[in-house]
């Protein structure tokens, strides 16, 4: 299955994060939380309606984002995460933090983990053959 197909499909779902100021309620609206993401890594935009200010940052390595923040607008407004390529034969999980008003919010990227290489057939013989000069058979 394409990564497309999978964005696309898990655009659908709509999450509702909320922020508190001056005790009113804010929100920021995220298409969604969680994207999935093969092992070859690549970029993830991810879109919402910015209703007040936000920041977004990841402590782990291997994750730029750009821009990590901008101002109330109202608007849908976006950053990008551009994921390395995972060379582990285990999943990667990135935490990012997605900050507003005093609030944290999670949004996880879960990477598949590399292929393992296919074993080389052992060698019956044990990789050594007995060479006797002068023996052409």
């Amino acid at each position: 299955m394409d990564l497309k197909r999978i964005l696309f499909g898990l655009a659908v779902v709509l999450c509702l994060v909320s922020c508190q100021n001056n005790g009113e309620q804010l929100h920021i609206k995220l298409k969604q939380t969680e994207y999935h993401i093969g092992y070859e890594g690549g970029v993830i935009e991810v879109e919402f309606v910015a209703i007040v200010g936000w920041r977004v940052f990841c402590w782990q390595e291997g994750i730029p984002i750009a821009p990590e923040g901008g101002d109330e607008t109202n608007q849908t407004a976006s950053f990008t995460m551009t994921i390395a390529e995972n060379p582990k034969p285990e999943q990667r999980v990135f935490e990012v933090t997605f900050y507003c008003n005093d609030v944290d919010h999670y949004i996880y990227v879960y990477q598949a983990a590399a292929p393992t290489p296919p074993e080389e057939p052992e060698d019956p013989s044990g990789g050594t053959e007995d060479v006797i000069p002068g023996d052409n058979l």
